[in-house]
């Protein structure tokens, strides 16, 4: 499964697209951070590439606004 980007206008390049992976990570390590404990495995973050807010994601994959993007695991968890 590959990362997944929308189209960001003029501004979707290499940065821009680096830039909201950083944040969807920083909000997948906030997680953990606030539950070490868990036993749940997530499959992602979701982030709203508006607000830079972000949530992330258990059980299947899940169905996306126009404004946001999906993050799967495997790409939160790959060395920057």
């Amino acid at each position: 499964m590959s990362l997944e980007f929308p189209r960001l206008g003029s501004a979707s390049d290499r940065s821009g697209q680096a830039s909201l992976l950083r944040e969807a990570r920083k909000i997948y390590r906030a997680y953990f951070v606030a539950h070490p404990q868990t036993d749940q495995r997530p499959v992602g973050v979701v982030l709203n590439r508006r607000s830079g807010r972000g949530d992330v994601v258990f059980g299947q994959r899940p169905i996306l606004l126009p404004q946001e993007f999906f993050v799967p695991l495997d790409q939160l968890q790959a060395d920057a």
